[in-house]
């Protein structure tokens, strides 16, 4: 792997591995956090007092598009692996990966923390290292049950699961609520867990808790940003608010319009592949026009900001009754 190392910093009384600043080139966020995480595993190996240093990302080792800890079709989540079990962590890895104390590393699946959500955004580092201390402060020294997903290794070959404390509280939500993590969902996402990740978001979101506020990193990482009128820079995962001006075609792509003007305002797309999946979901995006919709994604430049609807899980309706 090339490139400049980056040296792992240690936090008095805690093990968490996060970098010195480093701009990720755009358009590779998700690659670039998962060979952070990837790397960041091998510190728990290496020798003691003193660390290692870190390789910085390598473009040539991108990995396909879509959340870093999604699983893929090889996943054999029986190979060999307890479904649940105890354990403890030895370090936080991260906003939103441990290693445990057999030196396996685990990630919380549907999430996603600053460092990945907005590469080479100011502050980044700062917020990322805060995200990590409230990961170690709820899981070091504790015992953790661990529940894997029905995928239970992602493309790297770390576990996916769902984590509670010994009181019995998930992990995964805690840290939502307090503002610590980003909910992006992953194809396996189950409704009712979505549902219950989203809610804690709003909470957070709605309290201004952690990132969702300004702090030592800067202004808020994590907002909610309206479509009309839009102004922020693109290579990065936004979280959009407005109301569907018209649903667009051309060809087998369906573009939600939020602007009067489709070659400069905010727009989200879908290519036909995603536009097959709203359908086996069941979404008619010919109704959504007039309606106030929430979007997450990877934004992008094309004829002004543009974000790919991917997923429908992407997509919330929030004039809905009770949203």
């Amino acid at each position: 792997m090339t490139g400049s190392p980056l040296r792992l910093r240690r936090l008095p009384g805690r093990r968490i591995a996060v970098p010195s600043a480093r701009r990720t080139a755009p358009g590779l966020a998700a690659a670039a956090l998962a060979a952070l995480l990837t790397l960041s595993g091998a510190v728990a190996q290496a020798p003691e007092p003193e660390p290692p240093e870190l390789a910085a990302p390598d473009a040539s080792q991108e990995e396909p598009d879509g959340p870093p800890s999604a699983p893929t079709p090889r996943d054999d989540p029986q190979a060999g692996l307890a479904q649940s079990f105890a354990a403890e962590a030895a370090a936080a890895l991260g906003a939103r990966a441990l290693q445990l104390t057999d030196g396996r590393v685990l990630v919380l699946p549907h999430l996603i923390g600053p460092l990945a959500l907005a590469p080479g955004a100011p502050g980044q580092v700062e917020a990322e290292r805060a995200a990590a201390r409230a990961l170690a402060d709820r899981t070091l020294g504790r015992r953790l049950r661990i529940d894997l997903a029905g995928a239970a290794r992602d493309r790297l070959g770390r576990l996916r699961g769902r984590v509670q404390g010994p009181d019995g509280g998930d992990l995964a939500e805690d840290l939502v609520r307090a503002g610590w993590l980003f909910v992006l969902p992953e194809p396996d996402a189950d409704p009712e867990r979505l549902a219950a990740l989203l809610a804690a978001e709003a909470a957070a979101r709605a309290a201004r808790a952690g990132l969702w506020d300004g702090g030592p990193w800067g202004p808020p990482p994590y907002r909610l940003e309206p479509a009309e009128p839009f102004d922020g820079p693109a290579d990065r995962f936004v979280l959009v608010e407005g109301e569907v001006r018209r649903v667009g075609r051309a060809g087998q792509r369906r573009f939600l319009e939020f602007g009067p003007d489709w070659r400069r305002d905010f727009t989200a797309g879908l290519d036909a592949a995603a536009r097959r999946r709203f359908e086996r979901a069941g979404v008619d995006l010919e109704i959504l026009e007039g309606a106030r919709v929430r979007v997450r994604g990877w934004l992008r430049w094309w004829n002004g900001p543009y974000l790919d609807l991917d997923d429908p899980r992407f997509l919330e309706r929030v004039d809905a009754p009770g949203r």
